[in-house]
């Protein structure tokens, strides 16, 4: 039970930490994210729901492209079931294969300019997380694994994801903290804490500043 509560609270936490560092180096983005929600808020008067995302193309691929930027999980493992031959090798059944998401997330096969930050790069293809997790023509990241047995809680991830980047850019910019002399202090997007599943960011002092033009 403990490891159910685990991967359903610090992975979903680690992912937003994750994402509001890295949005806090690119304002310009978060005008987008906040533009976006806005143009639904005026249209609806509300927030929406996330049977609404279709009116989200830009955070969903921006939320895509922060999960694979920079990745929560390095290793994802899976037991063999039965013996199997790979590229000439065997691979005896029970064997632990062990896969890294971090290299995956910066294969030139699955992305162009992996190193970069590109928050547009799934804009033409907007399918689910959870079905792009199956896919085996086009992957958006492989956080939450590959084949079978994929994490059982990317449904409820996406879900959660979805509403906390709504709430939050719909009503804050997110800005680095300012030192003494009133210049501001990125995060370090490169400084990470291993905390044993899942990999932190290290430098995560944000500011969450109230937006004086919000609608809601």
């Amino acid at each position: 039970m403990a490891d159910m509560v685990n991967a359903g609270t610090d992975s979903t936490a680690t992912s937003v930490a994750w994402a509001f560092v890295i949005l806090s180096h690119f304002p310009d983005v978060q005008k987008q994210l906040r533009d976006e929600v806005d143009a639904f808020i005026n249209k609806h008067g509300r927030l929406p729901t996330y049977e609404e995302r279709e009116n989200f193309p830009f955070l969903l691929s921006t939320q895509k492209e922060c999960l694979r930027y920079k990745s929560l999980v390095h290793l994802v493992l899976h037991q063999v079931s039965e013996d199997i031959e790979c590229k000439g090798y065997i691979i005896p059944r029970v064997s632990i294969v062990v896969s890294n998401t971090y290299t995956l997330h910066q294969d030139t096969t699955f992305y162009d300019n992996p190193e970069k930050f590109i928050p547009d790069r799934s804009m033409e293809d907007q399918t689910p997380m959870s079905v792009c997790a199956n896919s085996r023509e086009k992957r958006d990241q492989f956080t939450f694994g590959w084949g079978r047995r994929v994490c059982p809680g990317i449904h409820m991830a996406e879900v959660e994801l979805f509403h906390i980047w709504v709430r939050v850019f719909a009503t804050t910019i997110i800005e680095p903290p300012l030192d003494n002399s009133g210049k501001p202090v990125y995060p370090n997007l490169n400084a990470i804490e291993d905390l044993g599943i899942i990999v932190a960011p290290k430098e995560s002092n944000l500011e969450f500043i109230e937006r004086r033009d919000r609608l809601i």
